[in-house]
């Protein structure tokens, strides 16, 4: 059970009590003689003493970890952090307080949580913490510090320990039911990637085994796993993906966190779209660790993770200030329709828009050229939607 809330004027509460306490006993042992009143000042006096040498001894029997309570975490959904203190002393704590710090590296906001708790004696206490990332980046929680008491609340200790969790957070992407009916979608033989989420004519990527229904070719029949069985069963193959889209994600030097919330949903919703479709496609964007536009390869979700994982790494560092000029040269001819996300574009970039499909942006002077979409952070899958479906006008 975790209680939120101030323990320093409790604290101060009782000190004040205990100094009163002392200050009458301190009487008591002047205006009465006998051994009872000195013996009553001795322990008030020594019981401090105790209570003192007991926190630095349990404040050196402590190991406090922080763990991944629930895998990826998204931005705007509430993922679990869990810290663990482990108690090796034979006495138990009271109270303790930890004070974690939730803070985003790419914007520097971070905010502050604090937790109250008992801790036993031998024992490994795990605290289950809802953190909910406000944006998208690199997310960093720290314990920046633990303070424990004793159970009279006379004395407390400060620890600090390197207890820290970095995890990205990932954009969480809109619904999107488009039809794919503006992109070149054919499926064909001299594809190099290849899938089994459904069944196709690819040979070599196995979908699954069915029953034998009337119309089957013979050469799928699985001959060998029919013997072992009752009737015949047959093969079905994954499909052969074709490479049909470039996302080309530009994101110069001062693109806000707002901003980069943007453009990084758009990109999740597009690419799960394709990715419900079995379709391949690709993220070019300017890594500032290669020192050059890096492009890759999408045909699963956990590619786009990893994807996302090195964009946000790159933006740790400067970017060149041509940036749209970089990558746009790396722009592969012939490689499908190719998409450009940008925060804005300024009006001697606007040439690029003959290179490129469709350009999506954060800003944008009016009137907004044509084949631009301006992307409203609440309606990202209109805007994705607008640009997939035939005959559909650039609009806000």
């Amino acid at each position: 059970e975790i209680s939120l809330g101030l323990v320093g004027s409790e604290m101060c509460i009782r000190d004040r009590c205990y100094g009163i306490l002392l200050l009458i006993s301190v009487l008591f042992a002047i205006l009465y003689k006998g051994s009872f009143s000195l013996m009553l000042l001795c322990l008030l006096q020594i019981v401090p003493i105790f209570l003192y040498l007991i926190s630095w001894y349990l404040r050196c029997r402590l190991h406090i970890t922080l763990l991944n309570g629930s895998g990826r975490m998204y931005r705007g959904q509430a993922h679990t952090v869990i810290l663990s203190v482990e108690q090796k002393g034979i006495l138990p704590i009271g109270s303790a307080t930890a004070t974690l710090v939730c803070t985003n590296l790419l914007s520097g906001q971070s905010e502050q949580m604090r937790l109250c708790f008992p801790i036993p004696a031998r024992n490994t206490v795990q605290i289950a913490v809802q953190v909910i990332p406000e944006h998208c980046g690199m997310t960093q929680i720290q314990l920046a510090e633990l303070q424990i008491w004793d159970y009279m609340r006379l004395w407390s200790r400060k620890i600090r320990r390197s207890a820290v969790f970095t995890t990205p957070a990932y954009p969480m992407g809109s619904p999107c039911f488009a039809a794919l009916s503006n992109l070149q979608t054919q499926l064909t033989p001299e594809s190099n990637t290849a899938t089994s989420q459904t069944i196709g004519q690819d040979t070599s990527e196995l979908y699954g085994i069915r029953s034998y229904q009337p119309g089957d070719r013979m050469n799928r029949i699985h001959w060998k796993l029919s013997s072992r069985q009752d009737g015949l069963l047959v093969k079905e193959y994954g499909t052969l993906l074709q490479e049909t889209l470039q996302i080309v994600l530009v994101l110069p030097n001062g693109t806000s966190i707002q901003q980069l919330d943007a453009l990084l949903e758009t990109v999740c919703t597009l690419s799960n779209r394709l990715l419900q479709a079995s379709v391949s496609h690709t993220i070019l964007f300017y890594h500032t660790q290669e020192h050059a536009a890096v492009r890759c390869t999408i045909s699963d979700t956990e590619q786009l993770w990893n994807c996302l994982h090195q964009v946000f790494n790159s933006l740790s560092a400067a970017r060149p200030e041509h940036l749209l000029e970089c990558c746009m040269q790396q722009i592969q001819p012939g490689g499908g329709a190719t998409w450009l996300l940008t925060p804005d574009l300024p009006a001697q970039d606007t040439q690029y828009l003959q290179e490129v499909h469709y350009c999506f942006v954060t800003d944008c002077p009016q009137p907004i050229p044509s084949g631009c979409f301006l992307i409203d952070p609440n309606a990202i899958d209109a805007a994705v939607t607008a640009a997939l479906e035939t005959g559909k006008e650039p609009a806000v």
